[in-house]
C-alpha cells in the first residue's frame, strides 16, 4: 500500500488476510491503516479477538442448527409437538 511504512504494510497484510472476502468501507480501511501503526502485540490481540468472534458465531450457528434439528425430530407424525420432559 502506498504511503505506509514497511512495518505498516506487513501489519495491513496480516489483517487483510484475516478479513479476505469481506467488503470494507473506506472508513474501515482507514481504521485498519491507523491500527497498523500500533505495536505488533496490539495487532496480535486484535486478530485473536476477531478469531474468537468468528469461532463463537460458528459455534452459535451450529447450536441453533442443532436446536432446529431437535425441534423437527420431536414432532409427532400427526404434526403435534411432543411436550418437554
Amino acid at each position: 500500500m502506498n504511503g505506509l511504512t514497511d512495518y505498516q504494510n506487513r501489519q495491513m497484510e496480516r489483517m487483510l488476510k484475516f478479513l479476505r472476502g469481506i467488503d470494507l468501507s473506506q472508513e474501515e480501511i482507514q481504521t485498519l491503516i491507523w491500527l497498523a501503526g500500533w505495536e505488533e502485540s496490539t495487532i496480535d490481540t486484535f486478530l485473536s479477538i476477531m478469531d474468537k468472534v468468528v469461532k463463537a458465531r460458528k459455534d452459535d450457528d451450529l447450536k441453533q442448527y442443532d436446536q432446529r434439528k431437535i425441534c423437527k425430530k420431536r414432532k409427532k407424525p400427526d404434526g403435534v409437538d411432543e411436550e418437554d420432559e
